[in-house]
Formats: C-alpha cells, sequence, structure tokens
C-alpha cells in the first residue's frame, strides 16, 4: 500500500482492478474519465476514490515552455479544489486551452502572483510525452474517445467493440501506428490467473518468433508470435491473452475452475519419462520405440530387400566359439543404431546386420503424428532409392544411409529415418510437468535444449546432399508452449568424454524458459567450451559440465564429438563417377585429422563421415562423390 498524501486523501490507496465498470461510480478523481482496468483505489466501501496510474504520475510542475499557450511562467499541480484563494469562485477554474469550467479534478496554475492561467489535467497531458517498457517511442494521450476508432496493439481488440459510450483515455505513437488502451499501458508487470499457483509475467513481444503461433491457456486459441502483448509464466510455460485474462475476470460467471497443475498430468503409466540416465539408457530406449513400431506377428523379413540369405542369431548362437563377440563397432543397417546384443540377423556374404525387430518393420505408416494424410512406404533399399544411398530426414534433419519411411505422394521427398518414425506420440519430460505431444510445425520460441528457433526452416548440408528445408520433429505441450526438439529431449543425463576420462560430464539445464521475451541479460564472466574454445553461455539452453574440475562444453560440440546422432552405417563400397578408378568407403569424418576434400578442398563436414579410396588416399564430401 501507497499513501498518497499530494492526492490529499486520508486513506491508503493501492493498485487494483475494477473488475465491474460504473461510469458513475468508477470515475478517475484527476481527470474525471471513467475508470476502466487498473487504477489506484481506496479499498474502504464508502470511499469511492480512484486515479488512473498515469493521473498518478502526472509532473507536480510544468517548466516553462512545457505548455504552448503559456511559454513565460513554471505551471503547479493542484489536485483538487480550492484552486484559488484570490478568486470568488475558489471552487472553480476555467481552462485557458478549452475554454471549460471544472469544479473537481487535476489542473495547473501559473506561479506568477500576477498571472491567473489555469489548464485543466486533460489539456495539459496531451503536451506530455510518456514512455513504456512495451514501445521504443514516446506516446502522447488522447482523450476523444468517442470518435476514436483503432485496434489496440497490446490486446488486440477493436476499440468500435467495446459495450460503453465512453472508452476511456487512449496512448498513440506519432513515429509509427501503435496505439493502445489506457488499461493496457497500466497493466501490472506481474499477475496471477485462477487455477495456477505461479505468477504470470507481462511480455511484449517474443525474439526470432518467425511466424510461429502460441496457444492461450484460457481460449486454447492460435495466435501469431509477437502480434500483442501477453501474460506468461517462466515456469510452467503458460501463455495468456490479455484480452482472454481481463474478459474471465470481468464476466458476471467465472470461467470453470482450471487446475492447472492437474489438467495436463500424465495419465498413463506407460508414458515414457524422459532424460535417460546414460547413452546406454538412450540406445536402449530407442530400441523400444522401434520394438513397439514393429510389432506385428508373422512379418519377419517379409518386408527386407536384400540379394542374400539373412541368418538369424539368438543368445546361445552369438555366444558361441565360433561367432565374434559383438561391440559398438556393428551398425544395424536399417535404424543405424549399434548392435550390441541379440536377437539380429546377419548377411554372410556381405556387411549387413539387422536386429531382429528392425526386420519385423510395418511395410506402411499409415497415420503418422507429424505426416497424418498421407502413408509413409518402407524403403528397405536405399542404394536403389536414393543418391549414392543417402536420404535427407525430415525428422532429425541428419543425413541417412539407413532405412527409411518415405511418402510417395508429396513432392517434397518426405522421408523419416527409422528412429525418428518410430518416437512415439507422447512423452514426459522432467522439466515440464505435463504431456508433451509429437509436433512438426513452426512453434513460438526455442528448444530449451539447444535454443534454437523451434519455427527455423533449416536446410541440409551443402556438403552432404541437396534437398528442402524443413523443421526438426519436437515434443511440446498443447496448453503451456514448453517444447524440446525430440533428439535433445533424449539427450543423457550423464556421458564421458576422451578429453577428460577421469569424470563424468552432467547435463545442465539453464533457468531461462523456451519462451525467450524481451528481458535484457546482464553481462558477466562466461565458462569457455573445452572443445571449441568458445563461450558457454550458462543461461541458454543445456551443456554439459564436469562438477568437480569445473570443465564445460558446449552442447553443440559434446554431440558432434562423440557420434551421439550420427545416422550413418559407414563401411561398404560406393562408384563415384568423379572417381570411377576404385570404389569409395564410407568412413567417420573428423576435424581433428586436418584432411580435406581432393575436389572442392573443404574440410570435413561437421565430423561426421565422407569417402575415402583406399589406393588413391584421397577423401571425397558425399556431394563431391556421387556428382559426375
Amino acid at each position: 500500500m501507497v499513501r498518497f498524501e499530494d492526492f490529499i486523501h486520508p486513506h491508503p490507496l493501492t493498485l487494483t482492478e475494477v473488475l465491474t465498470y460504473d461510469s458513475e461510480k468508477h470515475i478517475c478523481k484527476g481527470c474525471g474519465i471513467p475508470i476502466r482496468g487498473y487504477a489506484y483505489t481506496c479499498l474502504l466501501d464508502d470511499c469511492n476514490f480512484y486515479l488512473h496510474k498515469i493521473c498518478v504520475d502526472a509532473p507536480k510542475e510544468l517548466e516553462q515552455g512545457s505548455i504552448s499557450l503559456h511559454p513565460q511562467h513554471h505551471l503547479t499541480i493542484i489536485t483538487g479544489p480550492p484552486y484559488s484563494s484570490s478568486s470568488p469562485s475558489p471552487g472553480h477554474f476555467n481552462c485557458h486551452v478549452c475554454a471549460q469550467t471544472f469544479s473537481s479534478g487535476f489542473a495547473y496554475s501559473c506561479t506568477s502572483s500576477n498571472c491567473q492561467f489555469y489548464v485543466d489535467w486533460r489539456c495539459a497531458a496531451l503536451t506530455i510525452q510518456f514512455q513504456h517498457m512495451g514501445h521504443k517511442h514516446d506516446l502522447i494521450t488522447w482523450l476523444c474517445p468517442s470518435t476514436a476508432s483503432f485496434v489496440c496493439n497490446a490486446c488486440g481488440s477493436r476499440h468500435e467493440e467495446e459495450d460503453d459510450e465512453d472508452q476511456g483515455i487512449s496512448f498513440l505513437c506519432e513515429t509509427c501506428p501503435f496505439w493502445i488502451h489506457e488499461r493496457c499501458f497500466s497493466l501490472p508487470g506481474t499477475t496471477t490467473i485462477q487455477g495456477h499457483n505461479h505468477p504470470l509475467m507481462i511480455a511484449y513481444g517474443i525474439r526470432g518468433g518467425g511466424g510461429a503461433v502460441y496457444r492461450c491457456f484460457i481460449c486454447k486459441e492460435e495466435d501469431s508470435i509477437g502480434r500483442h502483448w501477453f501474460y506468461g509464466c517462466q515456469q510452467c510455460y503458460l501463455l495468456v491473452h490479455i484480452k482472454c485474462l481481463r474478459k474471465s475476470r470481468f464476466a458476471e460467471e467465472k470461467i470453470e475452475t482450471i487446475d492447472f497443475q492437474s489438467s495436463c498430468r500424465l495419465e498413463d503409466d506407460e508414458v515414457i519419462s524422459l532424460p535417460v540416465p546414460d547413452v546406454e539408457s538412450m540406445n536402449q530406449l530407442m530400441l523400444k520405440f522401434i520394438k513397439q513400431l514393429g510389432r506385428v506377428e508373422g512379418q519377419t523379413l517379409q518386408n527386407i530387400a536384400h540379394p542374400h540369405p539373412l541368418f538369424l542369431y539368438e543368445e546361445e548362437q552369438v555366444s558361441s566359439p565360433s561367432r565374434p563377440i559383438l561391440n559398438n563397432d556393428k551398425t544395424c543397417n536399417a535404424c543405424t543404431l549399434p548392435v550390441v546384443d541379440s536377437p539380429f540377423y546377419e548377411c554372410q556374404s556381405c556387411v549387413f546386420i539387422l536386429h531382429k525387430w528392425c526386420a519385423d518393420l510395418p511395410k506402411e505408416i499409415k497415420e503418422h503424428p507429424c505426416h497424418s494424410h498421407h502413408p509413409l512406404v518402407l524403403i528397405t533399399s536405399p542404394k536403389e532409392s536414393f543418391t549414392f544411398g543417402f536420404f535427407h530426414c525430415k525428422g532429425c534433419l541428419n543425413t541417412v544411409n539407413g532405412f527409411a519411411f518415405r511418402c510417395a505422394q508429396c513432392r517434397d521427398n518426405y522421408c523419416l529415418c527409422i528412429r525418428c518414425a518410430s518416437f512415439p506420440a507422447s512423452v514426459s519430460h522432467k522439466k515440464h510437468d505435463h504431456t508433451l505431444y509429437l509436433k512438426q510445425k513452426p512453434l513460438p520460441g526455442w528448444c530449451i535444449g539447444c535454443r534454437f528457433s523451434l519455427s527455423h526452416f533449416v536446410l541440409p548440408c551443402d556438403d552432404c546432399i541437396l534437398g528442402q528445408a524443413s523443421i526438426k520433429l519436437s515434443y511440446g505441450c498443447n496448453d503451456c508452449n514448453f517444447s524440446i526438439h525430440a533428439h535433445c529431449a533424449l539427450l543423457p543425463e550423464t556421458m564421458r568424454h576422451k578429453i577428460h576420462e577421469d569424470h563424468r560430464f552432467d547435463l545442465v539445464y539453464s533457468k531461462l524458459s523456451s519462451i525467450d521475451v524481451e528481458v535484457e541479460v546482464e553481462p558477466s564472466a562466461q565458462p569457455f567450451c573445452e572443445l571449441c574454445e568458445d563461450e558457454v553461455r550458462t543461461e541458454l539452453g543445456c551443456f554439459y559440465v564436469c562438477v568437480d574440475c569445473d570443465m564445460y562444453v558446449c552442447l553443440r560440440c559434446f554431440v558432434r564429438s562423440v557420434g551421439l546422432n550420427s545416422s550413418v552405417v559407414f563401411g561398404g563400397t560406393h562408384d563415384s563417377p568423379y572417381h570411377p578408378q576404385h570404389p569409395l568407403t564410407c568412413v567417420r569424418a573428423s576435424k581433428a585429422d586436418n584432411l580435406s576434400c581432393e575436389r572442392c578442398l573443404k574440410e570435413c563436414c561437421l565430423d561426421l563421415f565422407w569417402f575415402e579410396c583406399d589406393v588413391c588416399r584421397i577423401m571425397l564430401h558425399l556431394k563431391c562423390a556421387y556428382q559426375p
């Protein structure tokens, strides 16, 4: 509570929202205009005292020259009668600007004893410039509500749609087309909503919206990022339209009570909980997804196109002396994940191995959550279906040479690798309390893992394979606008790295939400990544750190250096039109090798792969290898 002694009111005044509208009762004592929205109010029942926030902030003095009609002297504020001790009618004054007579409200009078110049607060406000955090230019007041017609840039409602004839003060910018209601101008920085325990912070826009949309928690309608202001919870990623919040409070019947903490709570005990503790658990979880995708009985090997017989190895056969022990060097030709356990199929005539559940993959997926309008058909012979056997996965945006699910009807050659195609429709994540659903569309803000824009279309690597831009698969909350890329959701909580084998690295999430409001972050000393030596932005996204040794590695470097998201089966031979003399072999690439492509002279692409001629000892990028 604040006591405004300057306004000659004996009781404390509190900034509150006027939830009922009475044009005769709720009148501002400063300007005489009815109150709509937030105002400083006397909470005593028998004391109807209200002040607009801008009236509370009215300057106590107007310096010489501030009022164009009276540049000779200073003007000081008078908050109510008597307006002059020497006047025969001290309870009234005549405004020398609009020529009207007033008996209440704020006024400015000339400080000179010989000058009887008065101007009422409404006229004075027309010459004053106001600042607001939600707009970069100065604003002026508009005090003619009956003739104004505009769409409020803050709440998005049209001025003509208001129910009452007297619609209050508004503010407009003389530099650009920006116009807002006074009640939006006076919105507090934080507020609350029924059924939600955390405070909501006002946001005047989101950086890098890129045409994405967000869903209002009250009306469930989607709105374009950056169009209007909104309130958001940085802990729960809840967003609310300003006009929806206002309507719910002004309505005679309150909207039904919303228990936000339980409305989206997980009901299915089978929903996968993320993240996983380590790399082995991550691989096992992705294999579980694939097993669920191919659960149809009696389809083993029916959909697999391979020219040689495939032999099934069960557990007892794997452990026999005639069979070498499996390790991470064996990669499934379908899902490109390591084959570290039985059962599996293997070809004895060539390098070809399959998990048994990858041999059970269905012939097509009829209604994939991210491509439900067309069926996705299984491709088991990549070399015959794609350039050099590689394709651009629309889910993870990786270049892949494993099996694929492809849409035969879409012109953009929509393909998903086996991993992305098997992602479940919903998961849970420890950073959020509610169910997350698989999506592939522009979403607001940034992934809380990698901090990459969720609305940004990404082109495939120009050194690898040509294709069209796409958006990564993400998991998002339908109500809270919390989102995380699917592969970022699978990041292990702990990993080890060869640069520091003594201790493990722990995954650490920043405290910022995925909805990045216009808040300036104070610069501070940042740790450096042990691999790229760039700063690790600890306030953005997530990163890996050895707590014992205070060693940091940025997420991008860690994932690439350990090949966490690699989707390539190494080995095999390829005939290149550029190098027809000898076959090429797909090998793992590393920038540490300091090698360059024989054709374009560029270094290896993103620590992934390229093609080697064992005879000539040359390296080629994918695109350089398959193009004549």
